[in-house]
Protein backbone atom coordinates (compact mmCIF):
# COMPACT_ATOMS: atom_id res chain seq x y z
CA UNK A 1 0.00 0.00 0.00
CA UNK A 2 1.12 3.32 -0.99
CA UNK A 3 -0.22 6.22 1.46
CA UNK A 4 -0.04 10.10 0.51
CA UNK A 5 -0.88 13.17 1.91
CA UNK A 6 -1.61 15.95 -0.57
CA UNK A 7 -1.88 19.65 1.57
CA UNK A 8 -3.91 22.27 0.41
CA UNK A 9 -7.73 22.75 -0.06
CA UNK A 10 -8.28 20.42 -3.29
CA UNK A 11 -9.96 21.78 -6.23
CA UNK A 12 -12.53 20.03 -8.32
CA UNK A 13 -11.54 19.45 -12.28
CA UNK A 14 -13.88 21.57 -14.00
CA UNK A 15 -15.70 21.50 -17.93
CA UNK A 16 -12.70 22.28 -20.61
CA UNK A 17 -13.22 26.30 -21.89
CA UNK A 18 -13.77 27.31 -25.46
CA UNK A 19 -12.31 30.48 -26.55
CA UNK A 20 -12.22 31.36 -30.55
CA UNK A 21 -8.61 32.38 -31.66
CA UNK A 22 -9.06 33.38 -35.24
CA UNK A 23 -11.48 31.57 -36.55
CA UNK A 24 -10.51 28.49 -34.92
CA UNK A 25 -11.82 27.06 -31.29
CA UNK A 26 -9.09 26.78 -28.68
CA UNK A 27 -9.62 24.32 -25.23
CA UNK A 28 -7.97 25.10 -22.49
CA UNK A 29 -8.13 24.39 -18.96
CA UNK A 30 -9.29 26.68 -15.97
CA UNK A 31 -5.69 27.98 -14.69
CA UNK A 32 -6.87 27.34 -11.07
CA UNK A 33 -7.13 23.67 -11.76
CA UNK A 34 -4.22 23.76 -14.06
CA UNK A 35 -1.90 25.11 -10.72
CA UNK A 36 -4.01 22.54 -8.48
CA UNK A 37 -2.65 19.64 -10.43
CA UNK A 38 0.72 20.85 -11.37
CA UNK A 39 0.88 21.00 -7.16
CA UNK A 40 -0.35 17.87 -6.36
CA UNK A 41 2.22 16.30 -9.09
CA UNK A 42 4.94 18.07 -7.22
CA UNK A 43 3.96 16.73 -4.07
CA UNK A 44 3.51 13.19 -4.73
CA UNK A 45 6.85 13.10 -6.10
CA UNK A 46 8.03 14.49 -3.24
CA UNK A 47 6.86 12.02 -0.84
CA UNK A 48 7.61 8.91 -3.20
CA UNK A 49 9.65 6.81 -1.13
CA UNK A 50 11.31 5.25 -4.24
CA UNK A 51 11.66 5.43 -7.36
CA UNK A 52 9.86 2.40 -8.87
CA UNK A 53 6.69 3.97 -9.93
CA UNK A 54 4.94 4.31 -11.90
CA UNK A 55 2.74 0.87 -11.38
CA UNK A 56 1.24 -1.27 -14.14
CA UNK A 57 -1.10 -3.55 -12.62
CA UNK A 58 -4.54 -2.61 -11.44
CA UNK A 59 -5.01 -0.81 -8.18
CA UNK A 60 -8.00 0.30 -5.41
CA UNK A 61 -7.61 3.76 -4.95
CA UNK A 62 -9.10 5.61 -1.88
CA UNK A 63 -9.16 9.02 -1.26
CA UNK A 64 -10.43 11.32 1.35
CA UNK A 65 -10.98 14.82 0.56
CA UNK A 66 -10.60 17.05 3.87
CA UNK A 67 -12.18 20.72 2.80
CA UNK A 68 -12.39 23.95 4.99
CA UNK A 69 -15.36 24.09 7.33
CA UNK A 70 -17.09 27.84 6.32
CA UNK A 71 -16.58 29.69 9.57
CA UNK A 72 -20.42 30.60 9.73
CA UNK A 73 -21.20 26.98 9.56
CA UNK A 74 -22.07 25.00 13.50
CA UNK A 75 -19.50 22.32 14.24
CA UNK A 76 -22.74 19.81 14.73
CA UNK A 77 -22.57 19.76 10.77
CA UNK A 78 -20.56 16.57 10.21
CA UNK A 79 -21.42 15.80 6.36
CA UNK A 80 -19.93 17.56 3.99
CA UNK A 81 -22.84 18.34 0.96
CA UNK A 82 -22.19 21.27 -0.63
CA UNK A 83 -19.72 21.83 -3.86
CA UNK A 84 -17.79 20.58 -5.25
CA UNK A 85 -19.19 17.49 -6.10
CA UNK A 86 -16.94 14.18 -5.01
CA UNK A 87 -16.80 12.88 -8.98
CA UNK A 88 -14.47 16.66 -10.02
CA UNK A 89 -12.14 16.03 -6.79
CA UNK A 90 -11.84 12.46 -7.72
CA UNK A 91 -10.98 13.46 -11.41
CA UNK A 92 -8.79 16.02 -10.77
CA UNK A 93 -6.67 13.68 -8.14
CA UNK A 94 -7.08 11.02 -10.53
CA UNK A 95 -5.09 13.22 -13.34
CA UNK A 96 -2.38 14.12 -11.75
CA UNK A 97 -1.43 10.73 -10.52
CA UNK A 98 0.66 10.07 -13.66
CA UNK A 99 3.47 9.79 -11.25
CA UNK A 100 2.14 6.30 -9.61
CA UNK A 101 -0.01 4.77 -11.89
CA UNK A 102 0.60 4.29 -15.85
CA UNK A 103 -3.05 5.31 -16.57
CA UNK A 104 -5.96 6.12 -14.36
CA UNK A 105 -7.99 3.20 -16.12
CA UNK A 106 -6.18 0.75 -14.28
CA UNK A 107 -8.12 2.11 -10.88
CA UNK A 108 -10.75 -0.87 -10.87
CA UNK A 109 -12.24 0.29 -7.27
CA UNK A 110 -12.50 3.79 -6.16
CA UNK A 111 -13.50 4.53 -2.60
CA UNK A 112 -13.88 8.53 -2.06
CA UNK A 113 -15.27 10.78 0.81
CA UNK A 114 -15.50 14.47 1.35
CA UNK A 115 -15.11 15.49 5.13
CA UNK A 116 -14.68 18.95 6.47
CA UNK A 117 -11.02 19.85 7.76
CA UNK A 118 -10.12 19.54 11.39
CA UNK A 119 -7.36 19.92 13.31
CA UNK A 120 -5.94 16.41 13.00
CA UNK A 121 -7.05 16.68 8.93
CA UNK A 122 -5.88 19.85 7.71
CA UNK A 123 -7.32 20.69 4.45
CA UNK A 124 -6.02 18.33 1.80
CA UNK A 125 -6.24 15.26 0.39
CA UNK A 126 -5.85 11.83 1.36
CA UNK A 127 -4.61 8.75 -1.09
CA UNK A 128 -4.34 5.57 -0.38
CA UNK A 129 -3.66 3.55 -3.26
CA UNK A 130 -3.34 -0.88 -2.77
CA UNK A 131 -2.26 -2.64 -5.54
CA UNK A 132 -3.86 -5.65 -7.00
CA UNK A 133 -2.43 -8.87 -7.58
CA UNK A 134 -3.90 -11.08 -9.74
Amino acid sequence: MIQIRIYGQPVAQSRPRVALRGRYPHVYEDSKVKEYKKDVRRQIEEALPHRHLPIDIPVVIWLEFYLSRPKTLKKTVKHHVKKPDIDNLSKAILDSMDLLITDDNLVTWLHAGKFYADEDNPPGVLIKLYPVED
